[in-house]
């Protein structure tokens, strides 16, 4: 149920810093408890029994130190030497471990059930993770109104009173009190009388949004205090307040004295629905008060699952941070035959989704001719399209490869349940249709063969946006293979607004990748696609927040589209020693893109056949026309 405990896991207690941990390496770490993490971070804390036993684990180059044992302090933070558990005087180098009896000593576990280890205290040691010492065996049952230290199996609705600045608070256990030491006094102090009243307009900020939404914001050095729910107390000052109030969605069953003063104040107003009403965008229950879970099911009807949490944590992060608001957006990806953009697919879709995003994949009719004249091109032809299509996607079926790195597009539609749709004529008015049935806000062209005609560009004309990703600078087809036979330096993806003429739109982003020379064309595209999926996610970004994005108009008259190259054309690719293909490199790729460990030797055996099937009858062929 870990999932489900996401809240009152993120919702973690303060911590002080022990020692600026030095040598602190791959040769001198604890391995067991873990070495720190970061400073008030108690997510990874393990939970050991008062007395019993636990392997203690480290790895050192020292050869003379002792080990002591620290509990944790946290009003105001600090760490207590208790006891030395381990002592050597020589010959401690390496990878050490010992068995110890869990004790606390001279120590009280109501003033803190938090500890660590710290080998040779001091600027010259180094120091584990915090581990939780308790009483008795935590129960996996243990309910939301547990202490600030035993996490909750329940999804939790969490506010935090916070300040107005736009620095994060620190994470505080299910349940928890943070209270700054070193608040500035220029700063507005939030005064809350539990038992008394609450002012209004009190700033409050959900903790997970912070934590989740903005993971790369630094974090605060304060120290904190933890309280669990049968803590005594009158008034209690913090530019940070946090409320876990578990599972429970309807809010006079709920016995907190805060929840209660800010009904009874009518800061807080409850939904005829269950919970409290919020803003469906930001979450904001009242001026600086955001709610999240299941408290916000009125709003909110879908609020267990820990995608929505996650998604509803971020919107509360860009509300908290003046940000502007990331909308979920429905998303079109048009898409061909080819390999490259069906790779970008599996990567895309999921990590669209995390994000809250629902794509819908339409596979376009090819008009590719895999009958060309030119042996080469036919070739091409083979490994870039009719090997994924008419041998892995069948032979894969809609079950996802244990471990594979990418799924097919069947696969895909398995796994997430996202529509995947074959489309004759992305142009045709039954289309046109289905693009209004299901919302879609933005399209993208990912090698859709078809080209785009005025009634679908109409339809995604502002504020609605219809992209193509193409390879390369070059207008046209196979721009890979002009870029290598004029030796250009690198090779990438421009992103441009779709217009009535095949790659003339104003352009968006070019980004690119030195090509590697000593690989075919197709086996290089392996290495580039990665940067076609950072452009498309980044664009989506921008759109969901509503952000200006500047384009750049194309010149006319320095511009020619790039058809099929002719013969000649071939013939110099082959003078300049570029390659099209490596069928043996394109094994590998197509085996290890779609195959797990388990799988591999199948899909191999099915790749191998087909390639030995194709080369035959090339061969035949080739030899028939020379009769």
């Amino acid at each position: 149920m870990w999932l489900a405990s996401l809240c009152a896991i993120v919702l973690s207690f303060a911590r002080v810093n022990v020692g600026d941990n030095s040598y602190n390496n791959s040769y001198n770490l604890f391995i067991l408890p873990t070495a720190p993490g970061p400073s008030n971070n108690y997510v990874a804390d393990l939970s050991w029994t008062l007395g019993s036993t636990q392997k203690i684990q480290w790895s050192t180059t020292v050869n003379s130190y002792y080990i002591a044992l620290f509990q944790q302090g946290f009003h105001p933070a600090s760490g207590l030497p208790l006891q030395t558990i381990y002592s050597v005087e020589s010959g401690g180098t390496g990878q050490q471990s010992f068995d110890w009896q869990v004790q606390i000593y001279n120590s009280n576990l109501s003033l803190s059930p938090v500890y660590f280890l710290w080998l040779n205290p001091g600027p010259q040691g180094f120091s584990s993770h915090y581990f939780n010492i308790t009483n008795q065996a935590q129960s996996s049952s243990s309910s939301s109104s547990s202490t600030a230290f035993t996490s909750s199996t329940s999804l939790t609705t969490s506010m935090i009173a916070s300040s107005s600045s736009s620095t994060p608070p620190q994470r505080s256990s299910d349940t928890a009190f943070a209270s700054p030491s070193n608040a500035s006094s220029s700063t507005e102090t939030v005064k809350v009388g539990l038992g008394v009243g609450v002012g209004i307009g009190i700033p409050l900020v959900l903790i997970a949004g912070i934590w989740i939404g903005l993971k790369s914001v630094k974090q605060r050095q304060s120290s904190s205090r933890v309280f669990g729910p049968h803590a005594k107390f009158e008034n209690l000052q913090s530019k940070y307040f946090i409320e876990a109030a578990g599972q429970e969605y309807n809010p006079s069953s709920i016995e907190s004295p805060l929840m209660k003063r800010l009904l009874i104040k009518r800061i807080l107003t409850p939904h005829p629905a269950g919970g409290i009403s919020v803003n469906f965008a930001t979450l904001l229950a009242s001026k600086s008060i955001h709610v999240i879970g299941s408290m916000t099911r009125g709003t909110h009807f879908y609020t267990n699952s820990i995608d929505r949490i996650a998604t509803h944590a971020s919107r509360i992060a860009d509300s908290s941070t003046t940000s502007p608001p990331r909308r979920p957006l429905h998303l079109a990806f048009f898409v061909g035959s080819d390999l490259f953009p069906h790779l970008m697919l599996s990567k895309l879709v999921p990590r669209l989704i995390a994000r809250g995003h629902t794509p819908f994949i339409f596979l376009s009719a090819d008009k590719v001719n895999n009958k060309a004249a030119s042996p080469d091109l036919r070739e091409l032809g083979f490994f870039e399209r009719q090997l994924l299509q008419d041998q892995i996607i069948p032979f894969l079926g809609s079950a996802p490869s244990d471990g594979a790195a990418c799924l097919t597009v069947d696969q895909i539609r398995a796994q997430y349940g996202i529509l995947v749709q074959r489309v004759k004529s992305v142009n045709g008015p039954l289309f046109l249709d289905v693009l209004r049935k299901h919302h879609i806000d933005a399209g993208f062209s990912l090698c859709c063969h078809q080209r785009f005609g005025k009634d679908i560009i109409n339809h995604f004309a502002a504020p609605r946006a219809l992209l193509n990703l193409h390879p390369g600078t070059y207008r046209g087809v196979m721009t890979a293979i002009r870029a290598m036979t004029n030796k250009e330096p690198s090779f990438g993806y421009s992103l441009h607004h779709v217009s009535s003429s095949y790659n003339s739109g104003p352009v968006l982003d070019i980004r690119t990748a030195p090509i590697d020379y000593a690989k075919s064309m197709l086996h290089y595209m392996n290495d580039v696609y990665p940067i076609g999926v950072e452009m498309v996610l980044d664009a989506v970004g921008n759109l969901a927040r509503g952000k200006n994005m500047p384009a750049i108009e194309q010149d006319e008259a320095k511009s020619r589209y790039y058809t099929f190259p002719t013969e000649e054309k071939l013939e110099l690719v082959r003078e300049r020693g570029v390659r099209l293909v490596d069928a043996g490199a394109m094994e590998e790729v197509l085996v290890g893109s779609f195959a797990g460990s388990e799988g591999r030797d199948a899909l191999r055996v099915v790749v191998r056949e087909a390639v030995r099937k194709w080369y035959g009858d090339e061969s035949a062929s080739l030899s028939g026309l020379r009769r």
